[in-house]
């Protein structure tokens, strides 16, 4: 049987990206970087006594692919409404009193991850000489 481990969100930055230097280096010679940052997901629903709940759910996003963290140090902030491709991995440690430790985190890091930056429907962008912008190429609305 073929497994797959992939995941998809669309979700919330929660804060701004953290950029991170890995201790490895690219094919240039340059220092790799690693982009940090928390999304939320949403649910509501209401129950049978007509109770309105609301879910918030908190996902560690990591991404070393080179051109998406390109993207995301120039382009994505807190409050930015993300379409994400990543797959799940959990980290096991043993902490400083020897405890064990594990964070699950959605990760980018080959050539099947993808992040879209999504705009809100309603929203338009303006250019730079104050008219409406039509080209969507990057701006998925929802």
């Amino acid at each position: 049987m073929k497994t797959k481990n992939k995941i998809t969100l669309v979700g919330i930055v929660d804060r701004d990206p953290v950029v991170r230097k890995t201790s490895g280096t690219d094919r240039t010679g340059e220092e790799k970087e690693v982009i940090n940052f928390t999304l939320y997901t949403v649910e509501h629903w209401i129950t049978r006594d007509r109770t309105k709940v609301t879910k918030k759910e908190y996902h560690r996003i990591c991404v070393f692919v080179p051109w998406i963290v390109s993207f995301v140090k120039k382009n994505v902030r807190a409050g930015d409404a993300l379409y994400i491709e990543g797959s799940v991995h959990t980290r096991l440690w043993k902490g400083s009193q020897d405890e064990k430790r594990s964070v699950t985190e959605i990760v980018l890091q080959s050539n099947s991850s993808s992040l879209l930056k999504l705009e809100h429907v309603g929203h338009q962008q303006k250019t730079e000489h104050g008219a409406e912008d039509d080209n969507d190429d990057d701006v998925i609305n929802f």
